[in-house]
């Protein structure tokens, strides 16, 4: 009898532990599945078009539960294109999911997820990660994130599983922003972005801006090296390889896996300035980027379903006034792709390819860096004589 009362006893202990275990865990899961405010399970019950800034996570939910056929998967490169545009030029229907300095590999897991809805459609940035192979932001740990693009939706209750989201399940909007569903992570109405577009004079105003400190820090430095202009260089095969095979792997594999979807695949037009200072002090690399075009509107031949577009020489990247730093072009150009798609124009095939390279090394070397720099030294000399 004693013995019997014994076990019943730790029967029931084993019991409460157990409780005391998986209800919170059980709590924890109906909660956030309810709320799920990075809509992973379903779309929001309570918030309508409220979305997180950082698409690496965002983008999970927007593929399991929202509608559309054709998505923009880019960097901030093309964060300002509008999918309700791109949808009435090219067709389809598009979400834009990009994400902010995300390189070809991570980008590889967002695609193959998206693709699961065979998708007319892809307009994607050719960034140039590939030049040195890039995997992973630091700002952005690739371990808080990938597990949402694998096919297993039960681990992906551990993005909510930390200290830092179960605070924001408590704040009003979550730790997320009302977002213009066409244009959810744009950065072309921020503040800082209409005061930089413009010209160099709005550089220099804003000369305490990261981006624009970098770019006056080094611009008489490349001001010298360009004097030498030195056209000799050392191919690197190795370096070339790996970048081929970068591309190859997290980006074209995936593409012939899926010959029924249109590829749209863009050079991001980069201030002249930057293949300039690329051509005159870091050739292997601007040849490099070269020798990646080259390989790419090659595969096109046998990948029908590929299509590249370069805008390298094209009159606009050589004015300032077009871009917010070295990188970032206005967001009217996003719209200029888009028309260059439905068009048809500026698409790179072999037998155009030739030419075009010449024209964006020419350019490359016409660019006057020496000018830009005395401008820019006349610029802040006048800065620092106001009261």
């Amino acid at each position: 009898m004693c013995d019997t009362s014994y076990k019943a006893y730790v029967k029931k202990y084993f019991i409460c532990i157990l409780l005391f275990i998986y209800i919170p865990i059980f709590i924890f899961i109906i909660t956030f599945y309810t709320i799920d405010p990075l809509q992973i399970f379903h779309k929001s019950w309570f918030q309508k078009d409220m979305f997180s800034r950082d698409m690496r996570e965002q983008a999970a939910g927007i593929i399991n539960n929202f509608d559309f056929d054709s998505i923009i998967l880019g960097t901030s490169m093309l964060q300002n294109t509008s999918a309700k545009e791109a949808s009435e030029k090219i067709g389809g229907t598009f979400f834009n999911i990009s994400m902010s300095g995300s390189d070809f590999w991570e980008r590889s897991f967002v695609l193959k997820k998206a693709l699961q809805k065979e998708l007319k459609n892809v307009l994607y940035s050719l960034d140039d990660y590939y030049i040195s192979c890039q995997m992973g932001y630091t700002l952005h740990p690739v371990e808080h994130w990938i597990f949402l693009y694998d096919n297993n939706l039960f681990n992906d209750f551990k993005r909510y599983a930390t200290i830092t989201n179960i605070k924001k399940l408590f704040k009003k909007n979550r730790g997320l922003k009302k977002e213009d569903i066409d244009l959810p992570t744009a950065w072309c109405t921020a503040p800082i972005a209409t005061l930089l577009f413009g010209g160099l004079a709005n550089w220099i105003a804003k000369k305490d801006n990261p981006a624009i400190k970098d770019f006056l820090s080094h611009l008489p430095t490349n001001t010298q090296k360009s004097q030498q202009s030195i056209r000799k260089y050392t191919h690197n095969f190795i370096k070339e390889q790996n970048a081929k095979e970068y591309v190859q792997k997290y980006l074209v594999d995936i593409i012939i896996q899926h010959p029924n979807t249109n590829f749209y695949l863009i050079f991001p037009p980069y201030f002249r300035y930057h293949y300039a200072v690329l051509r005159r002090n870091s050739p292997e690399d601007f040849f490099l980027h070269q020798s990646i075009i080259t390989y790419l509107v090659n595969l096109t031949k046998d990948i029908p379903n590929m299509h590249i577009y370069g805008f390298e020489d094209q009159a606009f990247l050589d004015d300032i006034a077009n871009y917010m730093d070295t990188l970032h072009y206005h967001h009217k150009f996003n719209s200029f792709f888009l028309d260059a798609i439905r068009t048809g124009q500026h698409e790179l095939t072999p037998q155009t390819l030739k030419k075009y390279l010449e024209d964006c090394e020419q350019k490359a070397w016409d660019f006057d860096i020496p000018k830009l720099n005395a401008e820019a030294q006349r610029l802040l000399q006048a800065e620092e004589k106001r009261p």
